[in-house]
């Protein structure tokens, strides 16, 4: 019985000391900044939108530090096949961490859009830390997954949902970003590596 009862409370004593504090806006940016100090964050995702944007991808993100980087993702942007291989080896400055902080805060999808488009992914050059920010972040214990709205550039853009797992680290994301020509719907999913 005393077995027992140590095998317990050593159970109950590592949940808590692996339990994340703190207010729910608190818990992301530590997450954040947990992945920003990574020397390595390397996931498997799949996206989908729907409404105003009709997309949908898998594909895998390497992030390290020093600006190196790279995404692979095969899929549909507006009914016209998107294969890309995108990659950055030490520049531009901000690579590493707007990818990270842009993963964090709103997903794949926006980097994905511009990505298919020719373009890099937003905020590489300036960063992300000003350029997206989250507000009334909650947390619902139950679901294990944070609710917020997304303010891009100054902009509520919308309304989303992040479940969450080990260190709080992104899972699945449910956001609604509104644009003048209908709302957005994206689906994304992340498997950590």
């Amino acid at each position: 019985m005393k077995t027992l009862l140590a095998a317990v409370t050593a159970a109950l004593l590592a949940a808590c000391a692996s339990t994340p504090s703190g207010s729910p806006a608190e818990r992301i940016a530590a997450a954040e900044k947990e992945l920003l100090a990574a020397k390595q964050v390397t996931l498997r995702f799949s996206t989908r939108t729907t409404g105003a944007v009709e997309s949908h991808f898998s594909g895998a993100m390497n992030v390290l530090q020093g600006n190196i980087a790279s995404i692979d993702a095969d899929g549909e942007m507006a009914k016209k096949s998107a294969t890309i291989r995108y990659s950055a080896n030490g520049k531009p400055a901000h690579v590493s961490d707007a990818l990270v902080i842009t993963l964090v805060r709103m997903g794949l999808t926006h980097d994905l859009y511009e990505l298919s488009n020719g373009q890099p992914p937003s905020f590489i050059e300036s960063g992300a830390e000003q350029s997206l920010k989250l507000s009334q972040v909650q947390w619902d214990a139950k679901e294990k997954k944070f609710t917020y709205h997304l303010v891009v550039e100054g902009a509520d853009a919308g309304e989303g949902e992040l479940w969450v797992g080990r260190h709080d680290y992104p899972v699945r994301r449910k956001l609604t970003v509104h644009f003048p020509n209908g709302d957005m719907k994206v689906d994304e999913r992340y498997e950590w590596r």
